[in-house]
């Protein structure tokens, strides 16, 4: 019983941290501010803009 104890917690570790490393990778954007986002995106294109409601 121990053991199987064990590898539950391991698995509900690794479960949440791959959760939470998804959402940190969303990025949000208040409704009176620009994010402004860098690098290749599309072709002769290397920056994009976002902006809120």
């Amino acid at each position: 019983m121990g053991m199987e104890l064990i590898v539950l917690l391991i698995i509900v570790m690794v479960f949440f941290i791959s959760v939470s490393a998804i959402l940190k990778r969303f990025k949000r954007c208040p409704s009176d501010r620009i994010l402004v986002v860098y690098g290749k995106l599309v072709k002769n294109k290397n920056i994009c803009y976002f902006y809120g409601g």
